[in-house]
């Protein structure tokens, strides 16, 4: 259906083709610490991708190296390394899909895009800060289909004195090679936040969990907080399409909210007293997050992470409850195909064919890069 301005709702009660897709009970490929292997120790890896035939490369944040693994896992080259020269990285952040055969990778601090060709091979870089004036705060999430850079600016100014809990934007850019300055496609939802009557951020509870925009051919696809809904924002800044879901309920019951304002109390009951009154008034929402993640695979369909629906916070990492498991399919149109379960603990990072890559986390936070065999059935086309 469409509402008054013409936004297209899509009502999900379910997947259409539950159970269609599957991954492995086991890894294909496991690159992980053997040894003396150094190059198989990870810390903060931050982008996994599929290059060439049976390559997997790796960018590990901790070294800020790129790193590419044969199909048995050996290391068969590495590129980058902490630097400021051609090709070497100060914080990255990312691999960028610049929607051709080679690899982008995102140098935070350095304001910079550098492209490596699949075997390796340092190609060029691009300056977003003395393109565009891009500084720290930004992100580069893509590339649109015209091959224009898809950026994501820091808020403009804070939340207003006495403000929320309620959603707050996310500035997405249009970024032209030859243009001054990037084109404005408006907001996006990102964040819950709150602030007290002197304009200090307020602590919101349960800690709404992250899940940064992706790019796709027919725009930029984001998670709506506090609901469960995920929105299309098109090329033009217009919102598209509404993506609804029904069936399990997340939120909050009286005694629940209350677990919460105890637990958090005696959380800040070790913080000084000066310290612990700025923190005390802390906003409680009234249900737990839907979506933890977002992908985008090679084929356009649309990967979603749900949060886990943990009701006890003593079982949340970080003040969140963490991505669960299990991840939600969609066509670009937003019907919801099918669910696909993962081994927990992995986190994908990418969908290349018929391969799953991403990082599994051990007990004590040791990472392994792992890749598995995704199993897709055919399925019909439910667009209209």
């Amino acid at each position: 259906m469409r509402d008054s301005a013409g936004v297209a709702i899509i009502t999900n009660e379910g997947p259409v083709a539950p159970g269609s897709w599957t991954i492995a009970d086991e890894p294909e490929l496991v690159i992980g610490a053997e040894g003396d292997r150094s190059a198989q120790t990870f810390f903060q890896v931050r982008g996994v991708a599929r290059v060439g035939s049976g390559i997997t490369a790796v960018l590990d944040g901790g070294s800020s190296e790129l790193r590419y693994f044969d199909e048995t896992g050996e290391l068969v080259g590495v590129a980058g390394g902490s630097g400021d020269g051609p090709g070497e990285f100060r914080n990255v952040t990312a691999i960028v899909d610049d929607r051709a055969d080679s690899l982008v990778v995102f140098d935070q601090w350095a304001g910079r895009l550098s492209v490596f060709a699949p075997d390796g091979g340092f190609v060029r870089s691009r300056s977003l800060t003395e393109a565009w004036g891009v500084g720290l705060g930004w992100n580069v999430l893509g590339t649109s289909p015209d091959g224009r850079l898809v950026l994501g600016g820091p808020l403009v100014e804070p939340p207003p004195p006495g403000f929320g809990p309620d959603t707050t934007g996310f500035p997405v850019y249009l970024a032209q090679e030859g243009a001054e300055a990037p084109d404005s496609l408006g907001t996006v939802p990102s964040n819950i936040s709150a602030s007290d009557l002197q304009g200090r951020p307020r602590p919101v509870l349960p800690n709404p969990v992250l899940s940064s925009p992706v790019v796709a051919d027919s725009g930029i696809w984001a998670s709506v907080p506090m609901r469960p809904e995920l929105m299309l924002v098109g090329w033009d800044g217009s919102v598209e399409r509404v993506v609804r879901f029904t069936g399990e309920s997340r939120m909050l019951g009286t005694d629940e909210v209350e677990r919460i304002a105890s637990w958090y109390r005696d959380r800040i009951a070790a913080v000084p007293e000066a310290a612990r009154s700025q923190m005390s008034e802390v906003a409680i929402l009234p249900r737990l997050p839907d979506f933890a993640a977002l992908l985008v695979d090679d084929f356009g369909h649309l990967w979603v992470q749900e949060a886990r629906n943990d009701r006890d916070p003593e079982l949340w990492q970080l003040a969140a409850p963490s991505g669960g498991s299990r991840w939600r399919v969609f066509d670009e149109e937003g019907v919801w195909l099918t669910t696909v379960e993962v081994d927990p603990g992995f986190q994908p990072f990418s969908v290349d064919g018929d391969w799953v890559s991403g990082v599994w986390k051990g007990p004590l936070d040791e990472e392994e890069v792992r890749v598995y065999r995704l199993a897709r059935a055919q399925l019909v086309s439910f667009s209209r």
